[in-house]
């Protein structure tokens, strides 16, 4: 058998750019163990992409942005189920051991302070903000936005978690 190349529709390459990207920040902020298992979502991505072009048998050249989409959703399927079964098992332990201890210490923080924190961990003020709503959704912490009299409302997180 000859090797044969598959291109990617312009959309498709988007859409495969995007969730790299995306795929690039969500790193960041992750277990070693996670970051590990994950570490070759792209390249699955694109392996289940081309399953499902060939399955579809559409008889067109490229893959379209239709199949791409559907491989990150099945991709995106797959981390959640790793991520699931480490949690099970006690494998996923938090990137950042200090974190926990660190927002209790300041009691409330803003996206800039973590950044501050570990500048390598959260580069940008975005990626802090990020981390920390995860950590709000997980009911560890609150989000409030100080309006304060002049300027532009700080949005803070306060450590909520009663400490056990």
């Amino acid at each position: 058998g000859e090797t044969v190349t598959v291109p990617l529709s312009d959309e498709a390459l988007n859409l495969f750019a995007a969730y790299k990207n995306e795929d690039q920040t969500r790193l960041l902020g992750i277990s070693d163990s996670l970051r590990a298992a994950w570490a070759k979502t792209a390249g699955r991505v694109a392996r289940i992409a081309l399953i499902l072009h060939e399955a579809d048998d559409s008889g067109e050249w490229s893959i379209s942005a239709g199949t791409m989409e559907k491989a990150i959703q099945i991709s995106r399927w797959f981390d959640q189920e790793v991520e699931r079964i480490y949690q099970q098992f006690g494998v996923c332990q938090p990137a950042e051991t200090g974190l926990i201890e660190f927002l209790r210490e300041q009691g409330e923080v803003a996206p800039r302070d973590l950044q501050q924190w570990r500048r390598t961990r959260y580069p940008t003020a975005d990626v802090a903000e990020q981390a920390l709503m995860k950590l709000a959704e997980q009911g560890l912490l609150q989000r409030r936005t100080d309006s304060g009299n002049r300027g532009r409302p700080r949005t803070v997180f306060e450590w909520i978690y009663p400490d056990t």
